[in-house]
């Protein structure tokens, strides 16, 4: 039980990575093996990931992830005789979108390497970014004409227009029942005068104003496994191989393990039947005789004929033996 008095200050783990990685890469249009050493330097902390960029490539390479020598001893961290590549991987080629654009596009390559969990480094992603150019025409708002002024009145037309309604307050009514009847020259002055068609408003053409927008877009790269491992086919034809050399050397234990079960009953065997021994009076006195010379025959063939028998001629004297002398056995483990 933990006391009160006993506290653990605030504590941070931080995996540190024992083993320098470094990577080697080779473009199909180049030929040409580059290496970038120090990619996963010893003290890192991990899981962690890394980027490689190329300007101007597509993809269409091989990579590979492989155990560097120490930078100090310059000698491998590995046992001797472990391979120091992780792996290696075909990387595909993108296609660019935007190549036909005015000024073309340009185009680069990342590959993104991650140190897992395990402390084991593996090809993450592989991204190519194309960018480009592209002029955008941006519509201009134009101002819209002012509409014109109207035309100040004279103040001779203000004049008759007041004495015309002057004559009017002083004319009489009409008699009821009797309609007033305009004259026709105040009727003609009354209608409006007709309205002078407008001239039709020109049309201002439209401005843009151009200005050059920096695009780019991501295209995601696929690439493959290259397998260290065995073809199937191959790998089939060693295990059938294996289990041939299992069965041959089965076959020779198996006539060592009959050997010495042989052997062994029959010495077994023997001594118990001599004078004092365990088995002496548990056997027909009439087959002792010729059993015990049996034995002996058996303990002389294995070490002269038998050196060269076969597995099937060992397990037929062995029953031939176990037939007379199981019982033999039985009847002392009963009465004894």
């Amino acid at each position: 039980m933990l006391t009160p008095n006993f506290s653990v200050q605030p504590f941070k783990l931080n995996d540190y990575n024992s083993l320098p990685v470094s990577i080697s890469y080779n473009f199909k249009d180049a030929n040409q093996d580059k290496q970038y050493p120090g990619f996963f330097k010893v003290g890192q902390k991990f899981p962690m990931s890394q980027e490689l960029t190329w300007d101007g490539k597509e993809g269409d390479m091989t990579l590979a992830i492989n155990y560097a020598a120490d930078s100090n001893t310059g000698v491998s961290p590995l046992l001797p005789g472990l391979p120091d590549t992780v792996a290696q991987y075909t990387v595909g080629k993108a296609k660019k979108t935007k190549a036909d654009v005015d000024g073309g596009s340009k185009s680069k390559l990342t590959v993104r390497v991650r140190n897992n969990i395990h402390q084991i480094p593996e090809l993450e992603s592989v991204v190519m970014t194309e960018s480009w150019s592209e002029i955008e025409k941006i519509p201009i708002k134009v101002a819209k004409p002012a509409a014109p002024a109207k035309k100040p009145e004279k103040k001779e037309e203000k004049k008759e227009e007041a004495k015309a309604e002057e004559a009017k307050d002083g004319e009489a009514p009409a008699a009821d029942g009797a309609e007033a009847k305009p004259d026709a020259g105040e009727a003609k002055a009354a209608e409006p005068a007709p309205e002078e068609p407008k001239a039709p408003e020109p049309v201002a053409e439209q401005q843009y104003e151009e200005k050059v927008r920096q695009r780019s877009r991501e295209y995601g790269v696929s690439f493959s496994t290259v397998s260290h491992a065995i073809p199937p086919d191959q790998r089939k034809q060693y295990a059938k191989q294996e289990a041939e050399l299992y069965a041959a050397d089965r076959a020779i234990l198996d006539v060592k393990e009959a050997k010495n079960d042989l052997e062994a009953y029959a010495y077994d065997m023997k001594g118990n039947l001599e004078p004092y021994g365990n088995y002496e009076h548990y056997i027909d006195p009439t087959l002792k005789e010729s059993y015990v010379q049996n034995l002996q025959a058996t303990v002389d063939w294995i070490y002269g004929e038998g050196e060269s028998a076969v597995l099937k001629e060992y397990q037929e004297r062995y029953s031939a033996l176990k037939a007379v002398g199981d019982p033999v056995k039985n009847r002392w483990r009963f009465r004894s």
